[in-house]
């Protein structure tokens, strides 16, 4: 599996306060262009394997995850569609039509 080498950016780091093995990654990526190592990403064995767990676009990456503090295999990731040029800074906002809005998800451990 991927050990993230090609994400660039990472958000946020979480790890499952029941079992440390258990860690998730928000990976924006490259801000300056489309990639897939985009998303959430999991690890079951501490960081030394990953897994993409959830993910939106090439285009869009995860920003932020919570963890349930009542259940930790309840997550919610943010994400952000941004493109950073030298000169510009193009990010779309959350709607509907864009598909570009706030999503929950539940990781089970298999």
């Amino acid at each position: 599996m991927s050990a993230l080498e090609d994400t660039e950016q990472i958000g946020q780091i979480r790890v499952d306060p029941r079992d440390p093995n258990l860690v998730y990654v928000a990976a924006l990526g490259h801000m300056a262009g489309p990639n897939t190592e985009r998303g959430v990403f999991r690890s079951k064995d501490g960081g030394k394997t990953w897994q993409k767990v959830l993910f939106k676009s090439d285009k869009a990456g995860a920003i932020d995850l919570a963890m349930d503090a009542t259940n930790p295999r309840v997550l919610y990731a943010a994400f952000w569609q941004v493109v950073r040029k030298p000169w510009t800074l193009r990010a779309a906002a959350p709607t509907a039509e864009s598909g570009n809005r706030p999503m929950a998800a539940t990781h089970g451990r298999s």
